[in-house]
C-alpha cells in the first residue's frame, strides 16, 4: 500500500483536560469533517475541538469545530491554548495584551507565564444575564442532594424565599438555573449550596453524588434550545461562613460592601455537558458562565475559583468584564496523513 506524501502538521493541546487539535491554517470546506475524523478518539488522534490559528492584516484569528464537526463561536479552554501556541510562534509577547479574534468577537489575551504548561489570562468580555428561572432534573436521588442547602432565585436573608425553595426542591426537585451568553449559550444548575465544614467540605466524601451528567445533560441541552443546543453546567456553591475559609481558595477579600455577595467567598464546583461534545473534563466559557450566575444570584464575590474535573480556574470581575485565568499544556506535535 503506497503511503500518502501529504501530511498535515498538528499540535495536541490541553486546558485543564479539555484537549484540542490545533492546525495553523485557515479553515476550509473539508474542516468540518477533518473535525470529525481527527477528533474521534478510537480512530484519530483525540480530541474535544478542532482549532484553527492563523493571522493576515486583520489580525489573529481562531476558528474552532467541535468533535462532531459543528461550529463553536468561542471556547475559553481553547483560546488559552491558541494564545500559548501564538507565543511559541513569536506572534505574542509574554505579559503583553493582545486580541484574538473569535466568532463571538475580539478577546484579549495575555501570557504570563510563557512555560509548559503556560499560564494565560483572558479577557472574556461581559457576560448577558439571559434568564433565571427553576427547572426540574429527572431521575435524581433525593439522597444525593440531601445536605445541600437550596438556592433561592434572588439569594435573600429572609427565611419565606428559602423556605419556599426547599419546600419545591423535596416535593419536585426543583433548582435554580441561569441562562448566561458567553459568547456561546450557557445553562447554569445549581444544585445547592454547602457551608465549610458542613459534612461535604470540598464535595470529596461519599455523602455527594453528582447527578447522571450525561442522562441530564443531553436532554436540558435539546430541551433548553431545540434548534441549537446549549452548554449545560451543574454547580454546587461552597461557602465560607463565620470567617472560615475554604483550604483551596485563594481569593483575596474586597473590601466591604452593603450588598452580600460582596463580602461572600465561595468555592464553585462544577461538571459540564458540553453541546456537540458530551461531558469534558472542563469548560472555559463555562466556568465564567457558573461565575456570572453565582454572581447573579448574590451567591459570591467579585472573584471566586472554580474547581472542574481536569483542574482549577481562577475567574475575577474586572468592571462589567469577565477575567479567566487558567493554565495551557502543550502535550505533543505530529503529523496527520491527507488522502
Amino acid at each position: 500500500m503506497q503511503e500518502s506524501k501529504n501530511y498535515l502538521k498538528f499540535s495536541k493541546w490541553e486546558g485543564l483536560g479539555n484537549d484540542f487539535v490545533l492546525i495553523e491554517s485557515c479553515p476550509n470546506p473539508n474542516s468540518a469533517e477533518l473535525a470529525r475524523t481527527i477528533c474521534n478518539r478510537h480512530l484519530g488522534v483525540g480530541a474535544d475541538g478542532l482549532i484553527y490559528l492563523f493571522r493576515n492584516d486583520q489580525g489573529t484569528h481562531m476558528e474552532i469545530f467541535n468533535a462532531d464537526g459543528t461550529v463553536a463561536n468561542m471556547c475559553g479552554n481553547g483560546i488559552r491554548c491558541l494564545a500559548a501556541q501564538a507565543m511559541r510562534l513569536g506572534w505574542l509577547k509574554t505579559k503583553e495584551a493582545a486580541s484574538i479574534t473569535t466568532r463571538s468577537g475580539c478577546r484579549t489575551v495575555k501570557v504570563l507565564i510563557n512555560h509548559n504548561p503556560a499560564l494565560v489570562e483572558v479577557d472574556m468580555g461581559t457576560p448577558i444575564i439571559e434568564d433565571v428561572c427553576s427547572l426540574e432534573l429527572p431521575n435524581l436521588h433525593a439522597d444525593s442532594i440531601e445536605k445541600l442547602k437550596p438556592i433561592a432565585a434572588v439569594h435573600q436573608e429572609e427565611g419565606d424565599a428559602q423556605s419556599q425553595t426547599t419546600e419545591k426542591r423535596e416535593k419536585h426537585h426543583k433548582f435554580v438555573a441561569v441562562k448566561v451568553d458567553m459568547g456561546n449559550p450557557h445553562l447554569v444548575v445549581f444544585l445547592g449550596r454547602s457551608d465549610i465544614h458542613s459534612g461535604i467540605t470540598h464535595l470529596k466524601t461519599a455523602d455527594f453524588s453528582w447527578p447522571d451528567i450525561a442522562l441530564n445533560g443531553s436532554w436540558l441541552e435539546r430541551a433548553q434550545a431545540p434548534e441549537h443546543g446549549i452548554n449545560v453546567e451543574f454547580v454546587i456553591v461552597e461557602c465560607a461562613v463565620n470567617g472560615t475559609e475554604s483550604s483551596d481558595t485563594h481569593v483575596a477579600s474586597p473590601a466591604p460592601e452593603a450588598n452580600n455577595h460582596q463580602n461572600q467567598k465561595a468555592d464553585l464546583y462544577m461538571r459540564v455537558w458540553e453541546r456537540g461534545v458530551g461531558e469534558t473534563q472542563a469548560c472555559g466559557t463555562g466556568a465564567c458562565a457558573v461565575f456570572a450566575a453565582a454572581h447573579h444570584l448574590q451567591l459570591c464575590n467579585e472573584e471566586a475559583n472554580v474547581h472542574l474535573l481536569g483542574g482549577d480556574l481562577h475567574t475575577s470581575y474586572n468592571g462589567d468584564h469577565l477575567k479567566m485565568l487558567g493554565a495551557a499544556r502543550l502535550v505533543y506535535e505530529g503529523s496527520w496523513p491527507l488522502e
